[in-house]
């Protein structure tokens, strides 16, 4: 089935404005990293990973009538010079659209992190927000650099929200991540002992999670019946966060839940 103009994501110079490059390329439906899930006009990434080089699957994607696909390797353009398109990085270059459409698009962003419940919560606030706004928010479990990276990229040129998980297995990852959507409201929902690889402990993972609030941040919302209730509203009155409100069974939160 041929598909409608209207569903252009990437236009040709949106690509090469974000890549900086000048070859003709098609318009694009959609971005992928996965022959498994790709459709037709995605644009084609192959990620080279520890376990994996996703060039080995650059044929089949063209086979599977993807837009084009990115190469860090020559020898793959032969296999269509129109369709394949070198890059230095293919990292980089996933870096570069996500960068790029993100900052084009200037959407109201909040992002959702914590022990437990994080998909769940990002589900419902898309589902209240969504009713009256183009909302846009992270497919699945979206919740590391790569898939932050792939919901930047997909995000629709219509967007006004947009609602990022963000997760995390060792120090770092989550401050990282704040850095790459920079959310204006900053949802921690709990914090206890899940995904803890290289986190020690709970103490390790409060800080951890805690790293989503940051001094742009307007509105930090955090849980009131947590062990860390107090170090989470300290880092964030810390910060200067305008807007504070705090959800639970607790009689002084700002959401209180009375019955279940």
């Amino acid at each position: 089935m041929a598909m409608e103009k209207t569903n252009i994501l990437w236009s040709a110079h949106d690509v090469q404005t974000a890549l900086g490059i000048s070859q003709h390329l098609p318009p694009s439906y959609g971005v992928s990293c996965d022959t498994r899930t790709l459709k037709e006009g995605d644009i084609f990434i192959p990620l080279v990973t520890p376990y994996d080089d996703g060039h080995r699957y650059i044929e089949q994607a063209l086979k599977k009538s993807c837009s084009f696909a990115l190469t860090s390797e020559k020898s793959f353009v032969v296999l269509d010079p129109r369709r394949v398109v070198c890059v230095p990085d293919t990292w980089q270059a996933l870096e570069a659209l996500a960068s790029w459409r993100f900052r084009a698009i200037g959407s109201q962003v909040i992002g959702v992190t914590g022990s437990v419940g994080k998909t769940s919560v990002k589900k419902g606030i898309h589902h209240l927000l969504g009713a009256r706004y183009a909302c846009y928010a992270s497919p699945a479990s979206f919740n590391n650099a790569l898939g932050v990276s792939l919901t930047q990229a997909l995000m629709p040129k219509n967007t006004k929200w947009s609602i990022f998980e963000l997760g995390t297995n060792s120090p770092g990852e989550i401050a990282s991540l704040t850095s790459q959507v920079r959310p204006h409201i900053a949802v921690i929902t709990k914090i206890g002992l899940a995904h803890t690889q290289q986190l020690k402990d709970t103490d390790h993972i409060a800080r951890e999670k805690a790293s989503i609030l940051w001094q742009g941040c307007q509105t930090a919302i955090l849980p009131a019946d947590d062990k860390y209730a107090t170090f989470l509203l300290e880092r964030a009155q810390f910060l200067k966060i305008p807007q504070i409100i705090t959800f639970g069974r607790a009689s002084d939160a700002h959401i209180c839940l009375l019955s279940w």
